[in-house]
């Protein structure tokens, strides 16, 4: 058959290929490296798509802005699967687009940095619960150690998380009314040199008064009723680890279906604070019991092995951090990969088996 024997004796294209240039040896295979993240696989194909160069464009140009580089350009280089050659600009002001399909046998991006953007000085106006120092590490993280430059990189996308952590230090220490907000931003697009200042609105701070905690359990009438001390600031962190130690509480049991409401009253003046009081129902669910404990997964490893590391008798209530505790001394072992587990149901409904999916 010469059509199928012309086929056999085509030779596959050879994969594209990806190149970032502008940024220095070592920050260009980086850069680099990133981009193929978008391959859908580790080999490159035989051409680059439309999407593809796209999308890398928007991920260098995004990692640049990040880095401090707020004027960056990309030039995309592009040869055709027909020999042409295209060329594309873009900049961060300005989506990178191809108006037409493409396939590419050869990407090329060329990146023009411009000045790299860094804070000159950063200033807090209002902040009295937090040290100064420590605010600006929500910002600059290497400050404190490094004062360089290079060190104290600005970006749009830092700035943003810096105020989103203050905010959040200020909420761990009861101050849930805190307002954050930037009082000045000055660029100076010649230097890179950005001064900003930040207004801070701290409010007063909201504290736990008691601690009403209601337990009921379906084999007992009358539900558990305890009284936890307070006087320990409030907020949504303490309110979700308030509702962690109660359900590990629980299902140190066999508790596994536990469930915990957390409900608070209004903020009530107290001079110089906020108290809330706060009530936690408990519905602790049955007591479920351990069925078998099932490996899967396991290929080259001996079972005997991964068994003695796994102290949980059947027949006895689930202890469900004795097997996160045990999951994770798998992991330790150092001879597997992935450790996960999950407790799937057995006969009778109050019994569950424990199973470790092993790599």
């Amino acid at each position: 058959d010469t059509t199928a024997a012309t086929t056999a004796n085509t030779p596959e294209a050879p994969p594209a290929r990806l190149k970032v240039a502008g940024c220095g040896l070592l920050e260009n295979r980086r850069r680099q490296q990133d981009l193929k993240i978008l391959q859908a696989e580790k080999q490159a194909p035989p051409f680059y798509s439309t999407d593809f160069v796209e999308d890398a464009a928007t991920l260098l140009l995004g990692s640049l802005r990040d880095d401090g580089w707020l004027q960056a350009e990309v030039q995309a280089r592009l040869t055709l699967r027909n020999g042409a050659l295209e060329v594309h600009r873009w900049g961060l002001d300005t989506p990178p687009t191809i108006p037409q399909p493409i396939e590419a046998q050869a990407v090329r991006f060329q990146v023009r940095r411009g000045v790299r953007f860094f804070y000159q000085s950063l200033e807090f106006e209002g902040l009295r619960v937090l040290e100064k120092d420590e605010a600006r590490r929500f910002f600059i993280p290497t400050e404190s150690l490094i004062r360089l430059r290079g060190f104290r990189v600005f970006s749009p996308a830092g700035l943003r998380r810096g105020i989103s952590s203050l905010t959040d230090a200020l909420e761990l220490k009861g101050y849930l009314q805190a307002a954050v907000a930037i009082e000045e931003d000055s660029r100076n697009p010649t230097t890179g040199a950005v001064r900003i200042r930040i207004r801070v609105q701290e409010g007063l701070p909201t504290v736990v008064g008691n601690v009403r905690v209601h337990i009921s359990r379906p084999d007992v009438a009358d539900p558990e009723e305890r009284t936890l001390p307070g006087g320990m600031p409030y907020s949504r962190f303490w309110q979700q680890d308030l509702v962690r130690r109660l359900r590990t509480e629980q299902s140190q049991h066999g508790h596994l279906d536990v469930q915990v409401n957390v409900s608070t009253s209004p903020p009530a003046p107290g001079g110089t604070n906020q108290v809330v009081e706060v009530e936690a129902r408990v519905d602790t669910g049955p007591v479920v019991r351990l069925g078998q404990v099932r490996l899967e997964g396991l290929q080259r490893t001996r079972p005997s092995i991964v068994r003695r590391r796994i102290p949980l008798p059947p027949g006895e209530p689930i202890n469900a951090v004795a097997a996160e505790s045990a999951r994770q001394r798998l992991y330790r072992l150092g001879i597997l990969d992935h450790v996960e587990l999950h407790f799937a149901p057995d006969a009778p409904a109050e019994v569950r088996g424990a199973v470790f999916e092993l790599k």
